[in-house]
């Protein structure tokens, strides 16, 4: 009988192939992933700020005011709202219809 004897394993231009494809398919796809990462991050910002302006709305129809506030955009992550006091510092040229 002629048995043959095989080893189990991965030749080294098997492992070649594998490496070299795993990057061509990652090279096409990372720049698609960090412009849906840029695009997560406004539309967390997005809501994030609708739901202030919605918390400031709540606020001012319980307490029954009819606050103003300025918005203060402090950097390209943050922002704060602050009471004022009469209508024309809220204004600031913004809104021309008022």
């Amino acid at each position: 009988m002629n048995l043959i004897i095989r080893k189990k394993g991965f030749t080294l231009l098997e492992l070649l192939i594998v490496i070299v494809i795993v990057a061509v398919f990652l090279s096409l796809v990372l720049p698609f992933a960090s412009d849906l990462a840029g695009k997560r991050h406004i539309e967390n910002a997005t809501i994030q700020f609708q739901q202030d302006l919605l918390l400031l709305q709540n606020l001012s129809i319980t307490h029954g005011t009819n606050d103003k506030f300025k918005i203060t955009f402090l950097d390209n992550y943050s922002y704060k709202f602050k009471k004022m006091k009469t209508l024309q510092t809220l204004l600031l040229g913004i809104f021309p219809w008022t």
